[in-house]
């Protein structure tokens, strides 16, 4: 098997590290977030799921609530509730390391139109979920039962995702990522303005981590965002390391599940704020004593 590529930064022709421009990055990221923060309603197992620009009369999409499909049946504003609500649950199997392209864009799809999946991580599986779509992130805290005043950390496949996303960059940052990414260690970082409140629950930071997973990888590259990662259980609850784990916690209320067998390890990314001095925030899959000599 190939070597997996490390997380690295460019270099000039003298050899000198440098970051590409902040603000260059920034534009292109704005303009794909436009797009991504309005989700598109979609045709499902034949009929359509409704949203507000189905329906001529805007007074009558605000009184039902009915907005973008969010992966669960919508009320029909003439028709009403469906008589079925319970639906079989789609459960693709897949091989992270090496993920069929077909599969990942049918994951990024599902995002864009402000859904919600459960996909394999290099730890556990997590939910994923369109950072920049509110009304998804929201789903996912409600999935949870979690409050929103805790954050949400986000999933990338590169570093060149990782620059809109932070205000600055602190000095430990180049040194653990070159170190740990790919890997199971999840950096706290100053957020930028960028980010959505949402996802920081106001704290102006933003946890970040490049995971070991080739699948997710390619579903950051295909979507063009990084996607959210927080742990695919009930709060409270033991993290899922299987499809058939998430199942039994969440039954039909997720759009789908990407079955990529039984998760490596049970244990979760180990959380590093770099925010002040650095400190562990939760110990997990990175052991403390080989973080120690890089947070001197």
């Amino acid at each position: 098997m190939a070597p997996q590529a490390r997380f690295d930064l460019a270099s000039d022709a003298s050899g000198h590290e440098h970051l590409a421009d902040l603000q260059l990055a920034r534009e292109g990221f704005i303009e794909q977030m436009k797009r991504l923060s309005h989700p598109q309603p979609i045709a499902s197992r034949g009929r359509v799921a409704y949203g507000a620009q189905h329906i001529l009369d805007k007074r009558i999409a605000c009184a039902f609530d009915v907005g973008c499909w969010t992966g669960h049946d919508v009320i029909h504003p003439i028709k009403g509730p469906p008589r079925n609500r319970i639906r079989e649950m789609p459960v693709p199997r897949i091989d992270p390391r090496k993920p069929d392209w077909r599969q990942v864009r049918r994951a990024a799809m599902a995002l864009r139109r402000g859904e919600v999946i459960a996909i394999p991580t290099d730890t556990v599986y997590g939910l994923a979920a369109n950072p920049f779509d509110r009304r998804a992130v929201g789903r996912v805290f409600r999935l949870k039962r979690r409050p929103e005043t805790k954050p949400i950390l986000l999933l990338i496949d590169d570093w060149r995702r990782l620059l809109p996303l932070v205000s600055r960059v602190p000095p430990g940052l180049l040194v653990l990522a070159r170190k740990f990414w790919p890997g199971p260690l999840t950096l706290i970082l100053p957020a930028s303005p960028l980010v959505p409140d949402i996802i920081t629950a106001g704290t102006g930071n933003v946890a970040v981590r490049c995971p070991r997973s080739a699948f997710i990888q390619a579903l950051s590259r295909s979507l063009r965002a990084p996607v959210t990662g927080t742990s695919a259980n009930l709060s409270g609850c033991p993290a899922a390391t299987t499809a058939q784990e998430v199942l039994r916690q969440f039954g039909g209320r997720l759009c789908y599940v990407v079955d990529g067998g039984r998760a490596a390890s049970r244990q979760v990314s180990t959380i590093v704020d770099l925010t002040a001095e650095p400190r562990i925030v939760r110990p997990g899959a990175v052991p403390r004593r080989a973080l120690e000599p890089y947070l001197r």
